[in-house]
C-alpha cells in the first residue's frame, strides 16, 4: 500500500489555473483603476515676476462687482476695451478680493492672455480705494 501511495505524489502537478485568474483579476482591475488624461493648469506668476522698469498693469476685483483698471473703475462688460487702451507691456497683476469667485478671476485671466499678455500674477489685495 505505502507503493501506492508513493507512485500517486511522485506525479502529482501542481494547478496553476488558480493563479492565472488572480494575474486576470489584477490586470483587470488595474486596467480600469488607470487614468489616461491630462492634466492642464493655469499658469500663475508672482507679483514680482513683472519687468522691474516698467509698472504692470493693475486689475481690482472688488467682492461687491467693481472692477478697476489702472487706476479707474471699469463698466461691467467693457473689460476688454479698457485692456486694449491700456498698456500692458510689463505684464498685469490681477489683485482679488478676498469675496471675489475664483471664476471672475479666472475669466479676467483668460482676457488678459487673450491680448497676449503672458506675464500674469493672481494676488489678494489688502488695500481697496
Amino acid at each position: 500500500m505505502t507503493d501506492s501511495l508513493r507512485g500517486r505524489s511522485r506525479f502529482r502537478r501542481v494547478a496553476l489555473t488558480p493563479l492565472v485568474d488572480v494575474v486576470f483579476i489584477l490586470l483587470i482591475f488595474f486596467m480600469l483603476e488607470t487614468r489616461f488624461t491630462t492634466r492642464s493648469a493655469l499658469e500663475l506668476g508672482l507679483a514680482g515676476d513683472a519687468a522691474q522698469e516698467e509698472q504692470p498693469l493693475r486689475i481690482e476685483l472688488h467682492a461687491d462687482g467693481a472692477t478697476w483698471a489702472a487706476g479707474s473703475r471699469v463698466v461691467p462688460g467693457r473689460l476688454a476695451a479698457a485692456l486694449a487702451a491700456a498698456d500692458t507691456g510689463a505684464g498685469a497683476i490681477v489683485a482679488a478680493d478676498p469675496g471675489v469667485p475664483l471664476q471672475r478671476a479666472v475669466d479676467v485671466i483668460d482676457l488678459l492672455r487673450a491680448r497676449g499678455i503672458e506675464v500674469v500674477a493672481l494676488r489678494r489685495a489688502e488695500n481697496f480705494r
